[in-house]
This record gives structure tokens, C-alpha cells and sequence, in this order.
């Protein structure tokens, strides 16, 4: 989890009960919002749609980057493939790439957290134009 997100009390709860209610699981990612952003500010829409775009190209949900869960015994069987070159790879679909290649992640669209979006207000085409385009060509490496 990055350090500017807020969550909810029963988060660690939750995701603890949605490892032992879903045992075949592999992982589990969480709605995110964005507590300080003018163009997406605490809204689910945007991020529901983007995690529906990302499970019809990859063909499983993905890791909303700021807050999931990985099971540790998944995380054993890939954590010397993952990708380290943050110029290359956004971290965690990369690691969702890998975790779902071995068992479903879980999106739990009961819990949702919220994370800064310093980012988008700070430098939007480098967020919905760079990262986009990164991801395109970390796919395609995959």
C-alpha cells in the first residue's frame, strides 16, 4: 500500500476474509478514489472502467496500483520474474500480469480506498497519455 492511502477500518479484515472465503484466490484488489483530485474525485465510475479495460486486454483483474493484496505463497512463485525498471513496467500490473497467470485475483468492489491524485492534478497528460502508453508497451513484452 503507498503511503498516501486511506483506508477504511475493516481493510486488513476484509482482505483476510477474502483470502479464506475465496481459498483459490491469488490475490485480491480493491476499488480506489482519489480523495484530492479535481477530475476524478471520489467517484467509482473512472475506475470501474478502467479495471473493466484492463481484465478484456490481459484477461484478468489487475492490481489498483495504490492498495491490494498479494498471497504470500503466490508471491513466492514470482517475485524473481517481476520487472524492477519503473521506466519500463507500472509495478503492479506487472505483478498482476504474473500473480494472475498462476490462479484469480479477486476485485472486491466492497472495499474502497483513496489515494492522492497529485499526479493527475500535477501532470495530467503524463497520466492519461505516458502511463497509458507505458502500459500498451509493457504488454507487449508479456
Amino acid at each position: 500500500m503507498d503511503a498516501d492511502v486511506l483506508i477504511p477500518k475493516n481493510f486488513v479484515k476484509k482482505i483476510k476474509l477474502d483470502f479464506k472465503k475465496h481459498q483459490k484466490i491469488t490475490g485480491v484488489t480493491v476499488y480506489l478514489n482519489f480523495y484530492d483530485s479535481l477530475f476524478l474525485k471520489r467517484t467509482k465510475f473512472y475506475f470501474y472502467v478502467y479495471m473493466w479495460i484492463a481484465k478484456i486486454i490481459i484477461g484478468h483483474y489487475i492490481f489498483g496500483g495504490p492498495a491490494y493484496a498479494v498471497s504470500r505463497k503466490f508471491w513466492e512463485k514470482v517475485k524473481g520474474e517481476v520487472c524492477l525498471d519503473d521506466k519500463k513496467v507500472h509495478e503492479d500490473i506487472d505483478l498482476s500480469i504474473h500473480i494472475g497467470k498462476r490462479g484469480q485475483i479477486l476485485f472486491d468492489q466492497s472495499l474502497v480506498v483513496y489515494a492522492s491524485g497529485r499526479r493527475i492534478n500535477n501532470n495530467p497528460l503524463s497520466f492519461f497519455i505516458e502511463y497509458p502508453l507505458r502500459i500498451l508497451k509493457m504488454l507487449r513484452s508479456h
